[in-house]
């Protein structure tokens, strides 16, 4: 060891803190180490004095040349960066920068120099790993716009085919309808008159069906400009709207005050208040006038909405059903409707970043709550 020491201590100015050193001779061999090196190779080499250094360095294998090349004083020094060493099974493996050198003090000897950039390695591996997952994430975004765009597309096609090809044989019935309305209908018995009715019925009802798919297909096809918006310009609009239903009906509608901004579309917020006070409207109890109460919460970051009635309710096992288009929880002959109305509420909220959800219980009324974000104004 005291041989060691001596050796090492002629090379000891061109030691810096913390840096692992090996000194080695012009037959490759190690003359001596300094404690750094022992101590972060501890692990794999117990043996230093007199073992050849690709022995513990493998990565100089093949270097031959280049370490024979700096001892002649024809090159400066080898770098072979980001080796690596496995730790303990307590410890994570770390990374080295090794350098090869002429020992300035020790003539035909050569100064290895190991470099821990395990810290900046790990930041490298950590890098590689969020670009490679933002790569994918990036090539799943652009496959799912693909998709979308596939997807609009048919979507329009099938408008298309709402509009014209369906629509085409109803006008035909509408157009017969009415013929033997005016023709042949006082020819008609009590039961030929009901059934012609119930044909009239029919035909208006899926001309409202028609009419409804088309709103709910272009709603989805709108590239939407999100804004701030007044909620109390909003509620005020759809109220006056509704004002002589509203009277009609006998309801009280109670609306909270203070109401404040969000980012969203005024036709979207138009088309969510619009259906949901329908709703509430239409789907009273018997002999008992409907009572409505449209408040709001808010944080700092968004609003909340809150659609209150005294109406029938919904069994809670539907709550998830009646989100979906032309689903219906009721006959047309107790309640008209296409039952597309709440789903086109739905998709107005997603398209504006919301969220929408709901409390409800048999005869026990119903609670819509819409959240959406809040604008600084």
């Amino acid at each position: 060891m005291s041989d060691e020491t001596d050796l090492w201590s002629s090379t000891r100015p061109l030691r810096a803190n913390k840096l692992a050193h090996a000194l080695i001779d012009s037959e490759f061999q190690i003359l001596a180490i300094n404690v750094t090196m022992r101590e972060w190779l501890a692990n794999e080499v117990t043996e230093w004095v007199g073992v050849k250094v690709t022995a513990v360095f493998p990565e100089l294998v093949g270097n031959e040349e280049s370490l024979c090349a700096i001892l002649n004083g024809e090159e400066k020094q080898l770098i072979l960066p980001k080796i690596y060493r496995p730790g303990s099974q307590d410890t994570f493996g770390r990374y080295f920068d090794l350098q090869v050198e002429s020992a300035l003090q020790r003539e035909k000897c050569l100064l290895l120099t190991l470099i821990d950039v395990t810290e900046q390695a790990k930041l490298e591996q950590m890098l590689r790993q969020q670009r490679n997952e933002l790569r994918l994430e990036m090539e799943q975004r652009k496959k799912l716009q693909l998709e979308l765009h596939a997807k609009n597309e048919e979507l329009k096609a099938f408008a298309y085919s709402v509009s014209h090809d369906l629509r085409a044989p109803l006008r035909a019935i509408e157009g017969f309808s009415r013929i033997l309305a005016q023709e042949y209908r006082h020819q008609l018995d009590d039961q030929g008159q009901r059934y012609f009715n119930y044909i009239i019925k029919a035909s208006e009802q899926l001309n409202t069906m028609i009419e409804d798919l088309l709103v709910y297909s272009r709603l989805g096809q709108k590239v939407v400009q999100l804004q701030p918006v007044s909620l109390q310009e909003v509620i005020d609009k759809v109220l006056v709207t509704f004002a002589e239903r509203i009277a009609m009906c006998q309801a009280r509608v109670e609306v909270a005050e203070n109401w404040p901004w969000v980012v969203g579309n005024w036709m979207l917020l138009d088309t969510m208040m619009s259906n949901l006070l329908d709703n509430a409207l239409k789907y009273g109890r018997s002999h008992t006038p409907p009572h409505i109460h449209i408040t709001h919460q808010t944080t700092p970051t968004h609003v909340t909405i809150a659609i209150q009635d005294n109406g029938i309710g919904i069994d809670p096992q539907y709550h998830d059903k009646i989100f979906r288009v032309f689903q219906r929880l009721h006959t047309d002959e107790q309640y008209e409707g296409t039952g597309i109305g709440l789903a086109m509420v739905q998709k107005a909220v997603q398209m504006m970043q919301g969220k929408i959800w709901l409390e409800s219980a048999l005869n026990q009324g119903t609670t819509f709550y819409i959240q959406l974000p809040k604008a600084d104004m």
